[in-house]
């Protein structure tokens, strides 16, 4: 049996297209966290505790520590702490914890940030949360995430030409 080890000319025209098109999407990720930042004035001393509360979720959800904030902020809040205290807030939402989620457009000051700090200790102390996070998915939460997303016409026109089974097919070449 004769193997092709050989790739076929688009292959790498095709992972040029799939790396763009990546790099677009966490353009659009980055921008969506600096539109959702509430804008306040923040201590330092308050952002050093949130960060030391999200750091120890963060390893539940696979994701890097958030670097410490060492001066004040006046004006919004630093997008990586928007994004991860996001990300928590969603995952109690889905646990069903409702009394640990906030409104993360009404932090604007150190006294409700440190009411979010209280929140996330709290989570980061739940066994009922940390099983939640160690669970695998249902494919229910999946299903009914899908059907809630809406796709505005300006989504269709970000959306690739690129078929799924082209992307599969360079993966596997690749491996």
């Amino acid at each position: 049996m004769i193997q092709n080890n050989t790739i076929p000319a688009d292959i790498p025209e095709l992972e040029q297209t799939v790396i763009s098109k990546a790099g677009e999407l966490d353009s659009l990720r980055q921008q969506t966290f600096e539109t959702a930042a509430p804008s306040g004035v923040y201590s330092s001393k308050a952002l050093t505790r949130i960060v030391k509360e999200v750091n120890k979720l963060l390893p539940l959800f696979d994701e890097e520590p958030v670097a410490e904030l060492t001066e004040d902020v006046d004006g919004p809040m630093p997008v990586e702490l928007v994004r991860v205290l996001s990300m928590i807030n969603a995952a109690a939402s889905d646990a069903g914890m409702e009394e640990h989620t906030f409104e993360l457009a009404d932090v604007v000051s150190d006294d409700e940030l440190s009411l979010v700090t209280g929140k996330v200790n709290a989570l980061s102390k739940s066994g009922e949360f940390k099983s939640f996070l160690r669970s695998p998915q249902k494919e229910e939460l999946v299903a009914d995430t899908t059907e809630q997303e809406e796709v505005s016409p300006e989504d269709n026109e970000a959306e690739t030409d690129i078929k799924e089974e082209d992307v599969d097919n360079l993966f596997m070449q690749r491996m």
